[in-house]
């Protein structure tokens, strides 16, 4: 897609992907639209990444736009090749995001990530304790807030993600503070996507009024 973001006076086209590049991951959330961690399913390789890579050039050449590419999964760490992929998503494209879970981050990971030139590092929070970890799994929000305040001092940009349901709703705007409070850089939120046959347990209106 393409979408329009400031750059001083100037508005620049970016065109945005993010991309999974794996089904692995040892957390097990409830709303996961992964729904077979164990079956891990196709990977790109490096010959699939130098590819991407060609037709994401070519796309910025053909629009005259720049090129901003979250990797994601599952947990995109748990890629064999994700270094590899990093370094060379890096070498093509403006902005380069990683959205990944929390237990990752440790001091050399970031220093790695930053020698790198990564921009963001994105990672969820779903609620306070109770419900987070409810929705994930136990001491998920503690290792999540660890994860945060290493990030914040850090040069990487940090967002945070918060998917609404009816287990978080009405702490989402508490949540909201309580993250900026943290210094992260950028908070989002989406409303949960049911799997096939399900219905939203967030009404419109609901969604609507928060």
């Amino acid at each position: 897609m393409e979408r329009k973001s400031r750059e001083g006076d100037r508005t620049v086209s970016t065109f945005y992907l993010q991309w999974h590049i794996t089904n692995r991951c040892r957390n097990s959330c409830k709303h996961c639209y992964i729904e077979n961690k164990e079956k891990r399913g196709p990977e790109p390789d490096l010959i699939t990444t130098d590819r991407l890579m060609k037709n994401l050039q070519e796309i910025s050449n053909t629009l005259g736009c720049g090129l901003d590419v979250s990797i994601t999964g599952g947990d995109p760490f748990l890629h064999p090749q994700f270094w590899e992929i990093l370094k060379r998503v890096r070498e093509t494209v403006d902005f380069v995001a990683v959205m990944g879970n929390p237990e990752i981050i440790k001091e050399n990971v970031i220093t790695k990530m930053v020698d790198m030139g990564i921009d963001r590092y994105c990672l969820s929070v779903d609620g306070f304790p109770k419900t987070h970890d409810y929705i994930r799994y136990n001491g998920s929000f503690r290792e999540t807030i660890r994860a945060i305040k290493l990030l914040v001092v850090s040069p990487l940009q940090v967002a945070v993600q918060t998917t609404v349901s009816s287990w978080n709703i009405n702490e989402v705007a508490d949540l909201m503070d309580c993250l900026y409070g943290l210094k992260v850089d950028r908070w989002a939120f989406s409303r949960y996507v049911p799997k096939e046959g399900e219905e939203f347990d967030v009404s419109a209106e609901q969604y609507y009024n928060l």
